[in-house]
């Protein structure tokens, strides 16, 4: 029979790690419910999430013997004492007025901090808290390469007060996911409302702190694996607050969507590399506080150019906002840029939703480590995590900005990339040359 290591093998290994966060006691004996307390995060409140879909069982897990069974009714139960003891949290708290359930950032909050204070690995679906005991995932990071039969859980707090529990764990040397969900009925009482044994593709713990599975896709069809990322990413060891401010500040407004500011390496005396047409969409709604330009809203801001798909920006304003956030002198920028003297500005082509067959696949930066320079200026390493392709290193590069009276300029991109590296696309450039040539 299968001898079940749900929790249970990281929590004889590492019992001095759990004690930090809530020792679990014996399941037969009624949960201790410790006090939840109050951690740096929130969350956006948002219509009600749907996990994440998984394919079908594969052959080889149709037939469950004893010992799967064994511990899937662990899980299972482990999850029914979970979402009990959340229960005082989740009745009296405040569900919203959306026809579905939408909690607050606070409720989400408590409920993580309640698991956590159990000895469970737990985190909030909008990845805005950080992981509540996450010993037991970073000792189980260390036992992914080993030749032994290991396993964990971590719970997963939804905005609709909906709790999952995935149990990730190799028997004989294949990897599969344990997953359930349970939600509330109109008493507030917790109802187990799915559970299945799935394939799972592998399974890997970065050096940065992120827990890292792939879903089994031979069952996917065509619309599926275009579609669905087959990846599920989930970070463990919290991010640094200051990081994570640096990150939101400089690098997220600009991002990696369709610009190449941080994908080419340029310097403040070599601006040339800069799609300026392409980067003004994030200048603009950085610079005003509002979405960034599109096909959608650039009518409202700006005259279209005839018989094209284009929008021309009138010379001061755009040089007013690149200069916002660049030091480049106009004579430079119209050099270097899409800019028509006759028509006295420079060209825009928005991005829209039909200029992709399926979403956009872009990753999501983040800060690794910061320095000051000499003179004043700000370097930050950047890693970009391209969940798509299941890496949370696709590239990386060295961003330097330097604060002013009124913001900060960018100062240089210093881009390293190997035989490994995956750059996002960018459409936008050659489409704005394609209307360019009904121009000429």
């Amino acid at each position: 029979m299968k001898r079940f290591t749900a929790l249970v093998l990281v929590s004889v290994m590492m019992l001095s790690l759990l004690t930090g966060c809530g020792k679990k006691k014996n399941k037969d004996i009624e949960l201790q419910i410790a006090e939840s307390t109050s951690q740096p995060g929130d969350i956006t409140a948002e219509e009600t999430p749907v996990i994440p879909s998984t394919p079908k069982i594969s052959q080889q897990y149709n037939s469950l013997d004893e010992g799967d069974q064994t511990e899937i009714a662990q899980v299972l139960r482990e999850l029914e004492s979970v979402a009990s003891a959340c229960r005082e949290i989740y009745e009296p708290a405040d569900k919203g007025t959306a026809m579905n359930v939408v909690l607050g950032s606070d409720t989400v909050r408590a409920m993580v901090d309640r698991i956590g204070s159990l000895g469970y690995a737990a985190v909030d679906y909008a990845g805005n808290l950080d992981m509540r005991c996450p010993e037991a995932i970073e000792y189980f990071g260390t036992t992914i390469d080993g030749p032994n039969d290991t396993s964990v859980s971590y719970y997963m707090v939804y905005p609709d007060g909906q709790i999952s529990v995935y149990h990730l764990g190799r028997l004989n040397g294949l990897w599969y996911l344990i997953a359930m969900s349970c939600g509330w009925d109109k008493n507030c009482k917790p109802t187990v409302m799915g559970q299945g044994r799935y394939v799972v593709g592998g399974v890997k713990y970065t050096d940065k702190g992120w827990l890292i599975y792939s879903r089994d896709t031979d069952s996917f069809d065509d619309n599926q694996r275009s579609n669905t990322n087959a990846y599920v990413f989930i970070r463990v060891r919290p991010y640094d607050a200051t990081k994570k401010a640096l990150c939101e500040k400089y690098i997220k407004p600009v991002g990696y969507f369709e610009n190449n500011l941080f994908t080419t390496t340029w310097t403040q005396a070599n601006l040339a590399p800069i799609d300026f047409n392409s980067l003004f969409s994030a200048l603009f709604g950085m610079y005003n506080g509002t979405d960034a330009l599109s096909a959608s809203n650039m009518e409202n801001y700006y005259t279209s150019v005839k018989n094209t798909r284009l929008a021309l920006i009138p010379t001061d304003s755009f040089e007013r906002i690149v200069q916002h956030y660049f030091a480049v002198d106009p004579t430079l920028l119209k050099a270097v840029s899409d800019y028509s003297p006759t028509l006295g500005g420079y060209y825009f082509y928005g991005y829209s939703d039909g200029i992709y067959n399926v979403t956009p696949r872009i990753p999501e930066p983040e800060v690794t480590d910061y320095w000051y320079n000499s003179d004043g200026s700000l370097t930050m390493r950047v890693d970009a995590v391209y969940k798509w392709y299941g890496t949370d290193r696709a590239f990386s590069h060295d961003v330097t900005v330097m604060d002013t009276s009124d913001g900060f300029h960018y100062v240089a991109n210093t881009l390293y990339t190997d035989e490994n590296s995956i750059l996002p696309s960018c459409k936008i450039s050659s489409l704005l040359d394609i209307e360019l040539e009904k121009l000429s």
